[in-house]
């Protein structure tokens, strides 16, 4: 069996293939009567199964029947599209949408409108059920919010983990926080996060983790999401608390965005790989998941200054940290490793500013008639009073830094246990710059430049020309279809292409030019690591079952009609991080529970999520 079929038979267990359903619904002289048809597509169940040619009927907001004679008043015209489960992400802060307030914690209870913005991030990749309550940080009263959020009505199907650093705000002692998460586990949380990384629960001691971690070993489907204690140095040692945490509780392990921060940590990524997959060969239920864009967004305090300065009441610590040589020190040791990976400003963030670096933006704000050491203008920048975006109501998020490579994304999503997720959210307020691109393309990313066919497409024999005429070259290095690659340019992205005139002789590709195309292709290919029904099993199905969600992340009859149409040879990432919220290429219809959503690759305002609990 080769890899290819192994990721196959991996992934087809479970729910009855469509193959199946069609065989057993309707027939040319007795149509199954539905609301809507989607005819002519190729249906990927979510299973990564192969896929197959089939019609979908969708009826009373369920998959009525695949296959098969089906009449319906409405049509969607899937020709020549692929038809998948909505997506699910298992990562997010989409409850930021719900936090108008400047502090981290507690989050307030729900008052909507919720924002179109956030409708739209997540729909428009084709994402239609999210997990919110991630890294630490949730809703104070679970069951309130969720009621809340329910009376107002969502875009997308809304679950929620209890956040540890939540839970723990006030609190007099370890009993008051088992109890408030043995509450919210009662309204309908699927588990607990954790975060080791920063924040109040950084500092929580083994004993009350434990005390806490068992109460989801001890439930139906917990799960125990963890950011771990680092992501830059030893990631082992952090990968190994999370999997420990696991097994002396018997909860199942969720490692979030396990992702190794500048270039140093990469080689120890690997053997954080090996970690978790030899601590799932001797039967301990532990995955990850991961967003697939190299680059990471964050604030000042976040990239250059120590965890305990990053949230909470840093401001008042540094405050009274402007003459600690030893944080000037560490400032030193952070600027030589994050400097040189940052690029891109974003656009609104870095207005008038000469540098990208940290350097840089310290001179631009610098008023030499008032001199002011690095340490001093650092923590200006840091308790800046309103963020550098523009409706922002954190401190300034204008860092924007390139922590991994394609090819070390590509061998994390090798990893079986890998899944896809997004990470993505904001305040209610914020302006698109203030953003992520992969808060709006994680998924489109993914496909563009990591899912395809392993072998290289057998392109059709030329047409044979007239000796008088020119040749075209066979692949046009300008093709808009070919995916992006930080350092070469996609055009026709956004713009017409120009013609040469017609008396300019055609360029001359030098021997050097070809070897470098071929290279370039060679890089493409070597990126495509998942074919696309294990790429699209990682983003339904595999999430849906981390969160015992039996009935989402597939396509079956009698399953809720939450479905993507994409054109799966044209989808990918068209964001950069000055234009992060730019609508992904290739993904033009998106339903949940049977509603339209997304027509023709634009959320329409619609609003038929529903809210899931556990259990």
């Amino acid at each position: 069996m080769d890899r290819r079929q192994f990721l196959r038979a991996a992934g087809a267990v479970g729910v009855v293939g469509v193959a199946g359903a069609a065989a057993r619904r309707g027939t040319a002289q007795d149509p199954v009567e539905c609301d809507v048809v989607l005819r002519g597509g190729t249906v990927y169940d979510g299973t990564a199964a192969e896929p197959v040619l089939a019609d979908v009927g969708i009826k009373d907001g369920r998959i009525e029947a695949i296959g098969g004679a089906i009449a319906a008043p409405r049509e969607i015209d899937c020709t020549g599209l692929a038809v998948s489960p909505g997506f699910v992400d298992i990562h997010t802060h989409m409850d930021l949408a719900c936090w108008p307030a400047e502090v981290d914690v507690p989050l307030p209870l729900h008052t909507g409108p919720y924002p179109e913005l956030h409708c739209r991030m997540m729909l428009e990749q084709g994402i239609t059920t999210v997990l919110a309550g991630n890294c630490g940080y949730s809703a104070p009263a679970i069951g309130e919010h969720l009621a809340a959020m329910e009376a107002e009505g969502l875009p997308f199907n809304y679950a929620t983990l209890a956040g540890h650093a939540t839970l723990r705000e006030g609190a007099t002692d370890l009993r008051q926080v088992q109890a408030r998460l043995a509450e919210a586990l009662e309204q309908g949380a699927f588990g607990l996060s954790l975060n080791r990384g920063h924040g109040s629960g950084a500092e929580a001691e083994t004993d009350e983790l434990v005390a806490l971690v068992r109460l989801i070993g001890a439930i139906d489907n917990g799960l125990l999401a963890v950011h771990r204690a680092s992501e830059t140095e030893n990631v082992v040692d952090a990968t190994a608390e999370a999997i420990t945490l696991g097994r002396m509780s018997g909860a199942r392990v969720q490692i979030s965005h396990m992702r190794s921060r500048l270039e140093p940590a990469w080689a120890e990524a690997q053997a954080a790989y090996d970690h978790v997959e030899e601590a799932r060969a001797a039967g301990m239920d532990v995955a990850a998941d991961i967003y697939v864009h190299p680059g990471a967004g964050l604030t000042v305090p976040m990239a250059y200054l120590p965890p305990r300065f990053w949230i909470g009441e840093y401001r008042q610590a540094l405050e009274a940290s402007r003459h600690d040589p030893e944080l000037l020190a560490y400032l030193g040791q952070r600027i030589v490793k994050v400097d040189p990976t940052l690029y891109y400003p974003r656009a609104a963030a870095y207005e008038g500013y000469h540098d990208f670096t940290l350097i840089g933006v310290v001179q631009s704000r610098a008023q030499w008639d008032e001199p002011k050491n690095l340490l001093d203008e650092i923590i200006d920048l840091a308790l800046a009073p309103t963020g550098l975006v523009p409706g922002t109501p954190v401190p300034p998020m204008g860092i924007y830094m390139a922590e991994m490579s394609l090819e070390t994304i590509a061998d994390a999503l090798s990893r079986p246990f890998m899944m896809v997720a997004s990470d993505a959210g904001g305040p209610p307020g914020i302006d698109p710059q203030g953003l992520v691109p992969w808060s709006f393309s994680n998924t489109a990313r993914l496909l563009g430049t990591f899912a395809g066919e392993p072998e290289p497409v057998t392109r059709p024999p030329a047409e044979p020309v007239e000796a008088d005429e020119e040749e075209e070259p066979e692949e046009s290095p300008r093709d808009p279809d070919r995916p992006y690659i930080p350092g070469h340019t996609r055009d026709g992205r956004d713009t017409e292409e120009v013609e040469e005139p017609e008396s300019d002789p055609p360029p001359v590709v030098e021997a050097e030019d070809q070897e470098t195309e071929e290279q370039v292709q060679e890089q493409i290919r070597s990126l495509r690591v998942l074919p696309y029904p294990e790429a699209i099993r990682r983003m339904s199905s595999m999430p849906a079952d981390r969160l015992g969600l039996a009935d989402r992340g597939r396509l079956a009859p009698g399953l809720p009609a939450d479905l993507v149409v994409l054109d799966l040879a044209s989808t990918r990432d068209t964001s950069l991080p000055y234009t992060a919220s730019a609508r992904p290429r290739g993904i033009k219809w998106v339903l949940v529970n049977g509603e339209l959503v997304v027509e023709d690759g634009e959320y329409n305002g619609a609003r038929p999520g529903h809210v899931l609990r556990r259990g």
